[in-house]
């Protein structure tokens, strides 16, 4: 009976935690509690995203892919959240810590990054010096030297008799005073309001990775991250490429990267320490007052080492998701490029010490023939090609834009106008080839042929079809993103090849033709079942659906999942070359019958209905609303290549173009190579892309054409510099960047998302940035923390609640377009301070200045100076659009004049320009909040 009662009440716990869990997810999603709770269930019997989000679309409540991975991934997050939680609230327990207010705590925290922030004080660390303090007996001592104000007269003579004893006491109040969780928001919410990252080159080498190159080498490094040398930017303000490349600068050794802190954060720690420990008001004990002012100023400098740590933490972890989407998206719309119809394509891999390697294939990418030439002899390269565009009757060259492409596209530009032979060439990307040419893929592919024409055959065919062949390069080879060497490997797999997935059953697999390695990618298949599809296909016994489903091996489960992807285009069936799913046929055959008409008449007819219908056919035909308009529009346009509209994976030409003949004012036009937050790079045909500036990003896309391009010259690292004056071409466009918020989501809060949100799935870059960053509860720097710290510094309720209103206002006037006026902000001066500027120091400075104070605590506690508040003085305003320079308005790209700007930063503090929220010193070096601006030139690939 006890082990039955036992069962059932584990039973009953489990079913409430999950309880929770579909609420929470529901809450945060804003979804019905019932969709979570499928979505869930049904991927734990393994159910995948693509099909649940193409042929359970009435049970999803039509959540797209990116939703239903949002939602998958939140459940995985907070389950292993509650599996955490609990084990810390039963050590808290059962060491006697637990209150009501820290469960609370605990209890209120959604993402574990915050929980292991929560529980760092609280952990048992048997080494530490608070835990042998503890072992010593002097916790007591401590707690009343924090909570009474009773004289402890005898307490440096008690200290005397353990062994490093004073060391130990101020470790254990330094642990008691971290352990204050309002403590922690409160400074976390102030420096992320108030922060400041700030970079600097250093002058030798200091870590190893800098220690082991050459002084060149190091130099060189020095001299690419030159532009970030004294550099500053709000943590709030601070762009994703910006910390990436502080990231990479700080990795190699060449950037010393640090926070700092405004002197408003030691005066609203010891505003909220005089207010939450009573024994700073202890009178009559010089001594005790100068060792708890000693306690409390180390408890300071670890409470805001923790809060930068968590800081650079968050804004790493952000920076790298939005780097990752950044390469997803991109990912995506090179793999969903139009692949070419009926091109025979000339294969060019250039190169000078192997000379260029040149296959010749038909339109299903088989290698009709290879040969090799060098660029040396010209006429004999000419020959060649010549001889085999007329033997083999090709239409397209396509050369890898490696070493020497430019050389070799002259010389194809002059074989084609010598000989007028009716081609066209382009110059693509080859990225990935060399990786793919030595790999188990292409050697499995291609066991007899020369690894160095197996590169040849990759780029001919990623323009003949993209997908099928890009999907066999490894994905992080491919370089479409900012920064993708420096994120995460295993979370830059995961999300790419969700992407490849996501592609994939969009498009969907030919059987009869598809290459094995594209059937991998269809998820819930495996290379066993694959094989045996492929048997099949070789027997000539695999020309239906229904024939799939005999196939050795398949379950009725997988063939559930993946039916719906393999088309048969041969099939008696029409609909077996369509995405509608096999279960789905008998309500296509009651469709008919009902209305009595051919199937696309159907699909017209069903397309023409309002929802109210739609919904009262279902239940006549047994489905859902969904189900019905999937079906309409598969039996309207069946078979549709859903890349039929999108761009072609080149822009070809019959003449070539060089930077060295261009003017000033050229107009060029050119291929979207890729896209980022901070510009896009542009094929334009010549030595290498670009990067433009200025683009209005919102419809463009990989492989898109950006014309209205001016060139302007050469910079001295020999880039082409170019500024875009026209419109996008919208070639399958849509799909860009849309006003990309300039700041960074740190996991400090509960994340939201919204029902636009899940409603843009793969559309925008936006909208994947979005799912990165989410929507917060608050404005950022706008909380319930730093509420607290206002009202810390003698501020009104009242008075908070309305400068948290006009924040709000400015950033909604900032959003619709409207400037608002900066209001007076209130900030903390101390006695010598400028009313016109507010210094930030580091805690290096502030450890130098500080000292052992002689005087009784009360009178530090009474110092008036130390919690002046000055009502007119600026305060930073969250608009990133305009920059106040010398009387003049001047918009954010705009770089600002050394004269501007001063001569000496360390004559004089750092200022706010209340106009930009832009940190200004006198100094020549540039400050930032964090926009794109047109002098950033460390862009790192």
């Amino acid at each position: 009976m006890t082990s039955a009662r036992a069962m059932t009440e584990s039973v009953d716990m489990e079913s409430n935690r999950q309880g929770q869990l579909f609420r929470l997810i529901a809450d945060r999603m804003r979804i019905p509690h019932t969709i979570a709770k499928y979505v869930v269930e049904q991927s734990k019997r393994g159910s995948t995203v693509p099909f649940l989000a193409r042929y359970r679309r009435d049970e999803t409540g039509n959540l797209d892919e990116t939703a239903i991975r949002q939602l998958l991934d939140m459940a995985e997050e907070l389950s292993e959240v509650q599996r955490r939680r609990e084990f810390m609230l039963k050590s808290l327990h059962d060491r006697g810590l637990l209150t009501p207010e820290l469960r609370a705590t605990f209890v209120k925290l959604v993402h574990l990054s915050q929980l292991e922030d929560a529980w760092e004080p609280f952990k048992e660390k048997r080494t530490s010096l608070a835990y042998r303090a503890r072992e010593a007996g002097l916790e007591p001592l401590a707690h009343k030297l924090l909570h009474t104000i009773e004289p402890m007269n005898d307490l440096q003579d008690r200290l005397c008799f353990v062994e490093d004893g004073q060391k130990l006491f101020q470790a254990l109040v330094v642990e008691e005073v971290q352990r204050c969780a309002e403590l922690r928001e409160i400074m976390l919410a102030e420096c992320r309001k108030y922060g400041v990252i700030t970079s600097s080159l250093v002058e030798f080498p200091r870590k190893k990775s800098a220690k082991d190159v050459s002084k060149q080498a190091f130099d060189n490094m020095k001299k690419q991250f030159s532009p970030y040398n004294n550099r500053r930017w709000y943590v709030h303000r601070i762009s994703a490429h910006h910390v990436l490349a502080l990231q990479r600068g700080e990795a190699k050794g060449v950037l010393q990267v640090k926070v700092l802190t405004q002197q408003r954060s030691e005066s609203l720690f010891f505003a909220w320490s005089r207010k939450k420990f009573l024994g700073m008001q202890r009178r009559g004990d010089p001594a005790t007052s100068r060792l708890l002012k000693q306690c409390l100023d180390a408890a300071f400098d670890h409470v805001i080492k923790a809060t930068h740590s968590t800081v650079r933490r968050d804004l790493k972890k952000s920076a790298e998701k939005e780097a990752i989407a950044v390469f997803a998206h991109n990912l995506r719309h090179i793999l969903l490029q139009c692949p070419l119809r009926d091109a025979r394509v000339l294969a060019m891999d250039p190169g000078f010490a192997k000379g260029v390697k040149c296959v010749a294939l038909n339109e299903n990418g088989k290698v009709l023939t290879r040969f090799h030439c060098t660029v040396m002899d010209e006429n004999k390269m000419k020959e060649c090609i010549c001889n085999c565009v007329q033997s083999y009757e090709l239409n397209k060259i396509v050369i890898g834009n490696g070493t020497g492409s430019q050389r070799v596209a002259s010389v194809v530009a002059d074989a084609i106008e010598e000989k007028s032979l009716k081609v066209e060439y382009a110059i693509v990307s080859e990225t990935g080839a060399s990786v793919y040419s030595v790999s188990d893929v292409a050697k499995e592919e291609f066991p007899t042929l020369d690894p160095i024409f197996r590169g040849a055959v990759s780029i001919g065919r990623r323009v003949i079809d993209p997908l099928s062949e890009l999907v066999k390069i490894p994905v992080r080879s491919m370089g479409i993103g900012m920064y993708q060497h420096d994120v995460s490997e295993q979370e830059m797999t995961r999300a790419l090849n969700r992407v490849v997935e996501s592609c994939v059953t969009t498009v969907g697999v030919n059987t009869m033709v598809a290459n094995r390695y594209i059937m991998e990618k269809i998820p819930g298949v495996s290379k066993r079942m694959v094989d045996q599809i492929v048997l099949a296909r070789h027997a000539r016994k695999l020309v239906s659906r229904e024939d799939l489903r005999r196939v050795p091996g398949m379950t009725e489960s997988m063939y559930r999942q993946i039916a719906g992807f393999f088309r048969f285009p041969n099939s008696s069936n029409s609909l077996d070359n369509s995405n509608i799913h096999p279960e789905s046929y008998p309500i296509v055959e009651k469709l008919v019958k009902v209305f009595n008409k051919e199937r696309k008449e159907v699909g017209d007819m069903l397309l023409r209905m309002s929802e109210k219908e739609l919904v009262e056919l279902g239940g006549r035909v047994g489905c859902g609303k969904a189900t019905l308009e999937l079906v309409a529009k598969e039996l309207v346009s069946p078979a549709l290549d859903p890349r039929k509209e999108l761009p072609a994976a080149a822009i070809f030409r019959r003449a070539p173009k060089n930077a060295a003949d261009l003017k000033p004012g050229d107009r060029l036009s050119g291929v979207i190579e890729s896209v980022t937050t901070f510009g896009v790079f542009v094929d334009a045909g010549l030595h290498d892309k670009f990067l433009v500036r200025g683009v209005d990003v919102d419809t463009v896309c990989v492989g898109g054409v950006l014309s209205d391009i001016y060139f302007e010259g050469l910079d001295e690292l020999g880039r082409v510099t170019a500024r875009y004056g026209g419109k996008v071409h919208a070639i399958g466009g849509g799909n860009g960047i849309q006003d990309v918020k300039q700041r960074l989501t740190l996991e400090s809060e509960e994340v939201i998302s919204t029902d636009e949100l899940l409603l843009k799935g793969h559309g925008t870059l936006t909208s994947n940035l979005e799912v990165v960053r989410g929507e917060r509860m608050q404005l950022f720097g706008v909380t319930e923390s730093g509420e607290k710290g206002d009202q810390m510094f003698g501020k009104a309720a009242a008075a908070s609640e309305g400068e948290s209103g006009s924040f709000r206002k400015r950033h909604r006037a900032r959003d619709e377009g409207v400037e608002a006026e900066a209001p007076a902000a209130k900030r903390i001066l101390k006695e010598g301070d400028s009313p016109n500027c507010e210094q930030i120091i580091s805690n290096t400075e502030r450890k130098r200045s500080r000292s052992v104070m002689e005087v009784p605590i009360q009178k530090v506690a009474n110092e008036p100076s130390s919690e002046k508040v000055i009502e007119n003085a600026a305060e930073p305003v969250h608009d990133n659009r305009m920059q106040q320079t010398e009387g003049k308005l001047e918009t954010r790209d705009t770089e600002t004049s050394a004269e501007s700007l001063g001569t000496s930063c360390k004559e004089e503090p750092l200022r706010t320009n209340p106009a930009t929220d832009v940190l200004e010193s006198n100094s020549s070096t540039k400050m930032e909040g964090g926009g794109d601006e047109e002098e950033e030139e460390v862009i790192c690939f």
